[in-house]
């Protein structure tokens, strides 16, 4: 079972398969290309997040990544909710702006 498990993973590669342009080949190249788009974009928008102050990149953080709302994140900071907002809004503001300018 296990040589029928390994054999079915790995497919023979011949000349007709490095240029097959079939609709499935074309759709798993654009798939690799968007994911690669996808991990660039990650890594841009993780960059201009350690460039915020404390409080917004901690703010967006809490709220984006961790799922917390505003109300949560000013009673964990004990800051007022409207604080907590403003932290959030000029910090997406800023991360806008700094992945716009690149």
């Amino acid at each position: 079972m296990d040589l029928v498990r390994a054999q079915s993973r790995t497919a023979p590669l011949s000349e007709d398969s490095l240029f097959d342009f079939s609709d499935n080949a074309r759709e798993a190249a654009e798939r690799r290309e968007e994911a690669a788009e996808k991990r660039e974009f990650e890594r841009r928008a993780a960059q201009a997040l350690d460039t915020l102050p404390e409080d917004e990149r901690e703010t967006i953080v809490h709220h984006l990544y961790a799922g917390l709302t505003f109300r949560e994140i000013a009673e964990m900071r004990d800051a007022p909710l409207g604080t907590v907002t403003s932290w959030y809004q000029r910090g997406i503001a800023r991360l806008r702006a700094r992945l716009k300018a690149e």
